[in-house]
């Protein structure tokens, strides 16, 4: 299986950039467990958001000037689907604040070129979850299914109903479906309405409001959440051409 990392790097500190892009390279190449990589270097928020591509990874000064950090990352989010924000300051006070745009990690400036070996080995634990089996509890035990056995899960009261490959009955699980939201590697699955989460693999065609699975059954998604559901399918196999 193929790895690659395509780290982007915004601050408008010259300096910073000179200092920092050959710890980041020296990191990078030394990790055995990537095959590639690639740091694209942004000298202000609006050269990043001009940029056509998309990264694994976006790191962020906080402190730039007109646009700053967080606000960037607020802007990264309405354009892509949960892209990994990472945040950097060299102010303490500002780790404590803006976790709203759901950044994967914040770090002070004089700090960071000592934890690039662990935020690495972090990135790609993330981008590149193993394939485990999911437990599955029922009323009548446990049991345990593959990520890609589940085409899509529905809220039921305080439980949930799971449609799984290849059988015609749903099975009833007395997990909640706040605990599969939480508990499901959101690059696969995503919350499509407020009682339905889809599986990406299993998505085989959207039309506006109408996603159809690859059982042929026609799912009904939220309005505003179309683009949404669209960018994250997209998402999906881009992340699926890296396996």
């Amino acid at each position: 299986m193929s790895k690659s990392l395509h780290i982007a790097l915004c601050d408008d500190d010259p300096i910073f950039l000179k200092h920092i892009t050959p710890i980041l390279e020296q990191h990078l190449e030394a990790c055995n467990d990537l095959d590639s990589h690639t740091i694209t270097l942004f000298h202000s928020p609006q050269e990043l958001l001009d940029y056509k591509g998309r990264c694994d990874v976006y790191i962020l000064d906080i402190d730039m000037p007109g646009m700053n950090g967080l606000q960037l990352g607020e802007q990264l989010n309405i354009n892509f689907n949960k892209p990994l924000l990472l945040f950097l300051t060299s102010h303490a006070q500002h780790v404590l604040v803006g976790y709203h745009v759901r950044a994967f990690r914040y770090f002070l400036k004089d700090d960071f070129h000592n934890k690039i070996s662990c935020l690495i080995h972090d990135l790609i634990k993330e981008l590149y979850p193993p394939t485990k089996e999911i437990k599955l509890d029922t009323i009548t035990g446990s049991r345990f299914v593959r990520s890609n056995q589940i085409l899509y899960i529905q809220a039921d009261y305080k439980y949930s109903n799971i449609t799984l490959q290849d059988e015609q009955d749903k099975v009833w699980s007395t997990q909640s479906f706040k605990y599969w939201k939480q508990t499901l590697p959101h690059i696969q699955f995503h919350v499509s309405n407020k009682s339905l989460i889809l599986n990406l693999e299993h998505l085989s065609n959207l039309n506006g409001r109408q996603a159809t699975m690859s059982n042929d059954e026609v799912l009904e998604i939220a309005h505003k959440k179309t683009k949404n559901v669209l960018q994250a399918k997209i998402d999906y196999i881009r992340w699926m051409g890296r396996q």
